[in-house]
């Protein structure tokens, strides 16, 4: 089985799981080790995934991301402000982007940036992080 696991991610595969013959359940593939994240990368995730409802995409703007993974103390806080913690978010954020894990939104012209956990690779992910820190 391990060696089929192996494969699957080698080609990017997909693999499916059919408990029943009319149950088609797709297991999510791990796009990378999550000790390979750093730790501020790891904050993001976990709070993108304890604010999400799982049975809906849920949406959340910068400020709130940023405050929940502890770079502001305040979503009052001017970002204006904040330039380097801005930017260190944009560091953080931004491989998480490219790996598939979260998606990003809204309109860069208005500064509005939303984030959300793609399915399922983001969602094993931040489940995954919030199990391994109980």
């Amino acid at each position: 089985i391990a060696s089929l696991f192996a494969l699957a991610m080698w080609l990017s595969a997909e693999i499916h799981f059919t408990p029943t013959p009319y149950d088609d359940m797709i297991l999510p593939m791990p796009v990378l080790h999550l000790s390979s994240l750093t730790a501020n990368q790891r904050k993001i995730l976990k709070a993108l995934g304890e604010h999400r409802n799982f049975d809906k995409a849920a949406w959340r703007d910068r400020k709130d991301l940023m405050k929940d993974a502890e770079y502001i103390e305040s979503r009052d806080q001017n970002l204006t402000m904040y330039k380097d913690e801005l930017t260190m978010f944009s560091d953080d954020i931004t491989p998480l982007i490219d790996m598939g894990l979260i998606e990003e939104g809204g309109n860069p012209e208005r500064s509005i940036f939303r984030y959300w956990l793609t399915e399922p690779t983001g969602r094993y992910a931040a489940q995954y992080l919030r199990l391994e820190s109980k």
